[in-house]
């Protein structure tokens, strides 16, 4: 069992020294190990473990001032909660903030997450910002305490979730949506209108429980450019980090460390002539990286090039890996793309994913 899931006790042994390294290692950086009175043996009881990479702080102050907050099981030995912090880059990607490890998800935990949050990134008051969050009742307050100002939104699809408890029915999903997307008030006014022909009186009693202004877009703040109605920003973070949740303490955080850091670009410069090996090195190169690495990889693409665009929409269908790396093998989608963009600057950019492994080579020389 310890090979497989790791000596816990050893781990936890290790979590001071892990942030002195990473401090270390990671100028600027923020690293907050949290510990309770010591017990019988004299010595400190972990509660709590906080990490914010210097990088992650300077990234944030050029993406939009809109943050998912959430919180996950860890399901090791140990058990814990997860709580993160993501927003979307200028990619629309996901980008983790920062991430605890704490022991429950209530008040207290929220409080001590977001005011070191809030003075990493420098949120104020929370004047200009957007907080996207699920139903949690302590995580409501904590924002109300430290954030009095920042624009409160509720994730619309845990409020469907509730809603369908008792309500049912596609036409009622597909209702909701259309409420929760309205952009204007004589819209939203129809929209309920036609959601209480599908049920009686009590149904739209359930739904109005929940404040229509915390999960409609038709109150939404206008100063963030952010219309989103869900957290699925958080949400998918936390399925990105499936496996990772399963290890021992310190194994996780620098699978965490690793996942979130990682990236690998190569380009192609045209001054050169390279021969047709020139790219098949690059595949050695990259299927050596993911050979050793611990972690599993989904798919290689070039960040707005449409000849990755069309066949990465195939990667979650695959069964095993699959590399591209002549022109007649692409599938028919991408063909014409790739002859467009034949002459631009290709690189290739590796992110690290659940789902199966998909590689799109460019084979310059046709």
């Amino acid at each position: 069992m310890k090979e497989i899931m790791g000596d816990h006790i050893q781990e936890f042994g290790k979590i001071l020294d892990y942030r002195d390294e990473l401090l270390r290692t990671n100028p600027g950086s923020t690293c907050v190990v949290k510990v309770v009175e010591p017990n019988a043996d004299s010595r400190p009881v972990f509660q709590s473990f906080y990490i914010c990479f210097d990088a992650l702080k300077k990234a944030f102050q050029h993406c939009r001032k809109c943050i998912g907050l959430d919180g996950c099981f860890l399901k090791g030995v140990c058990r814990g909660q997860l709580l993160v912090a993501v927003c979307k880059d200028g990619n629309n990607q996901m980008l983790p903030l920062a991430w605890a490890v704490v022991e429950y998800e209530n008040k207290s935990t929220w409080t001590w997450f977001i005011r070191i949050l809030k003075e990493d990134l420098a949120l104020g008051d929370g004047t200009h910002l957007t907080l996207i969050t699920d139903m949690q009742k302590g995580l409501f307050v904590a924002i109300q305490d430290l954030l009095p100002v920042v624009e409160h939104r509720k994730c619309a699809r845990h409020i469907l979730a509730n809603f369908s408890k008792d309500w049912r029915g596609l036409q009622r999903r597909q209702q909701f949506w259309r409420i929760a997307k309205s952009t204007f008030e004589s819209q939203l006014r129809r929209n309920i209108e036609q959601m209480k022909l599908l049920g009686p009186t009590k149904m739209m009693d359930k739904l109005m429980y929940y404040n229509i202004n915390y999960w409609c877009k038709v109150y939404f703040n206008t100063n963030v450019k952010v219309d989103s109605v869900d957290n699925n920003m958080a949400e998918c973070f936390n399925a990105w980090i499936m496996a990772a949740r399963t290890v021992a303490q310190e194994q996780w955080l620098k699978a965490e460390h690793h996942c979130n850091g990682f990236f690998s670009y190569c380009q192609y410069d045209e001054s050169q002539n390279h021969s047709n090996t020139y790219w098949k090195d690059i595949v050695e190169e990259t299927a050596n990286i993911i050979n050793t690495a611990d972690f599993t990889s989904s798919h290689c693409y070039r960040e707005a090039n449409k000849v990755a665009d069309y066949p990465a929409k195939l990667a979650t269908k695959l069964d095993q890996p699959s590399l591209y790396h002549r022109l007649e093998h692409l599938p028919s989608g991408a063909k014409c793309p790739y002859v467009l963009d034949r002459m631009r600057l290709p690189s290739i950019r590796i992110r690290y994913d659940k789902a199966n492994f998909f590689l799109l080579v460019k084979y310059v020389a046709c």
